[in-house]
């Protein structure tokens, strides 16, 4: 089975710009998680378990925020964009089941709106 994979340009403020934190603001919106070492410029966030989810899949209410992923963010060079990309994290499956995309997509887009809300340039 494929990683799911979702990109996200989120326009930033100048004043929020610091990666470190916003790494860390996503692992504390999400409870868990570990820092991974940088790559080509991405601070990288390893969240949920693989554990977890091979037990208990999507039987137990509150599995968005135990799915296996890597979130990566770094900021553009003019520092106005903030780029995130999220990867489902699941590893070798035979066969993919369309409920656990969706269950994706919703936590993508529960993490991306977080970020937009926090990064969001003042009106």
């Amino acid at each position: 089975m494929e990683d799911i994979t979702e990109s996200v340009r989120i326009p930033i403020s100048a004043s929020k710009v610091n990666t470190r934190d916003l790494v860390a603001q996503v692992l504390i919106a999400q409870r868990s998680g570990r820092r991974l070492d940088a790559r080509g410029g991405w601070d990288r966030v390893e969240l949920g378990s693989r554990f977890w989810f091979r037990m208990w899949g999507l039987w137990l209410p509150g599995v968005e925020g135990r799915l296996p992923m890597i979130v990566g963010t770094r900021v553009s060079e003019d520092e106005s964009i903030l780029e995130v990309e999220l990867t489902s994290d699941l590893r070798f499956y035979a066969y993919r089941i369309p409920a656990v995309d969706l269950a994706y997509r919703h936590a993508f887009r529960r993490i991306v709106e977080d970020l937009e809300t926090r990064m969001m340039p003042p009106a």
